[in-house]
Formats: C-alpha cells, structure tokens, sequence
C-alpha cells in the first residue's frame, strides 16, 4: 500500500463532504446541515477525554450492538486501501451513520528510551506500542536477525509492549517498565488480553519517556488517517471528526487532542 510520509496535522474539520444534500444518503434531510444560528458548536478535547467524548456521543445515538457495529466498521474503513463511504443502521432505533476516511498519512517521529547496551538503535522502526506475551522461552537479541548476539531471555507467558517493528522484518523490539530490552521474533509472540476497540485502545508509545536514565533516540514511523462521520436520528443530526492512528493490523486508537464533534439539530 502507497501511503503518503509527511507529519500528520489535524485539519480543519472538512465536514462539508458529509452534509452536501447529495452526500446525505443517511440523514434526516437538507435542513439539518446547520444554517440555523443555534444549530452548530464544536469541542475539541484532548487526550482520553477525546475517546470519552466519541463515546458519549455513540451513547446519544445508538444501542450497544449499533455501537459496536460502528467501531468494527470504523476498525474496516482505516484498513480499507480507498475513501468510500461506510454506512450502517440501528435497526432498534432506526439511527443512521455515515463513515469517511481520508487519505493514510505516514507520520515520521523520534522517540526517546532507555536501551540495553548494544542494542542496535539504528533500524528503521513502525512503532507499535501494543501488549504480547510470549508463546515460548525466546531469546532477546541484539538485532532483528537470528545470527545476532543473544543478551537475555524472556520466559513464556512474558508479558511486555511491542514498542516498535523492524520495518520489513519479522522482529519486534521489547520494552518492559519503560526499558527497551531487544529483539524478539515476531512468531514466537501473540496479543495480550481482549482485543481492543477505537474507544479502549490508548496510545502505547510515549515521545519523551520520564527517565531518569539515559536514553537513545529511536526513528520510525506509524500510520494515521483522519476520520469523518454523521450520526442522525429523527431530526437530531451531528457530525464528528477524529484521527485514528495504527498500532497493528486491526488495532488503532484515537490520537490525542484530535476529537472534534459539530452538533446540528432542528
């Protein structure tokens, strides 16, 4: 997949491809789109408060399976290789959504670890920041190959963070309490605990790790992709706009600070 690699901006809220009248094959009508005076405000909200108010917003709109139904087909637009519309309906309440996503973006960043003398801090990384366990006994090593020096072990059962990928390589980077501890490989390994949705799932990664250690810069990068969306239900229509960034295949969270909600009523 062809993504673009430029640092990821939230952009003004481009809600006007939502709410055309051609574009809402899911709303209550033309009328609802925000000329009157006292149909629009907006929030913006930062860290976990963002995941909260996506929530609280679903929690306005839908019944549970209707809201889970949206996050797993949130989950299948960010994956999706194109920007087509995504709808769905609850069928207890007759609500209606509408889903779009823009183009993925590839955000290069720097991040700031503790690291295991002699590990190799020089590969290209895709950040991760997602809880495995491991499988079997592994062998921590140096670098992302089988035929580099071995400088510990984890037990099997271990549970630590997939800090980052070995871009193109079957290999992930340990961090456990803050400590990047080496490489294992990336078959020996599998997620812990439950799997998480949009709402749940928090960044794994910090920038700046509070240490008093030091530490050695890590490069790489991971994907975000803005997401657009309608709710709508009788006359009460809202538009949304969030960015989803990718632990994993399958696994993304809201970033921090990019929650902004437009309510529109009658």
């Amino acid at each position: 997949m062809s993504w673009q690699k430029r640092k990821i901006q939230l952009r003004p809220l481009s809600i006007k491809s939502l709410i055309g009248c051609a574009g809402l094959i899911l709303l209550t009508g033309c009328q609802s789109t925000g000329t009157d005076s006292n149909a629009a405000s907006a929030n913006k909200v930062s860290g976990s408060t963002s995941s909260g108010l996506v929530s609280t917003q679903l929690d306005e709109f839908f019944g549970q399976e209707a809201r889970d139904q949206f996050l797993k087909q949130s989950i299948e637009a960010l994956e999706s290789q194109n920007t087509s519309e995504w709808q769905g309906i609850d069928s207890s309440n007759s609500a209606k959504w509408l889903i779009k996503v823009a183009t993925p973006e590839v955000q290069s960043i720097e991040v700031h670890y503790p690291v295991e003398e002699a590990v190799d801090t020089e590969q290209t990384l895709t950040f991760v920041g997602l809880t495995h366990e491991t499988t079997t006994a592994l062998n921590l090593r140096t670098s992302p190959r089988q035929s580099s020096q071995k400088i510990g072990q984890l037990q099997k059962g271990e549970a630590f963070n997939v800090l980052a990928q070995a871009s193109g390589k079957p290999w992930v980077l340990v961090e456990q309490e803050g400590d990047v501890r080496g490489y294992v490989h990336h078959d020996y390994i599998k997620p812990a605990g439950p799997k998480q949705d949009l709402i749940v799932s928090k960044v794994g990664i910090q920038k700046h790790l509070e240490t008093e250690k030091e530490t050695s810069v890590l490069a790489g990068s991971y994907v975000c992709r803005d997401l657009q969306y309608s709710f709508s239900r009788d006359e009460k229509v809202q538009f949304g706009e969030f960015t989803a960034c990718q632990k994993q295949q399958g696994s993304w969270y809201i970033e921090e600070g990019s929650a902004r909600i437009v309510k529109a009523s009658n």
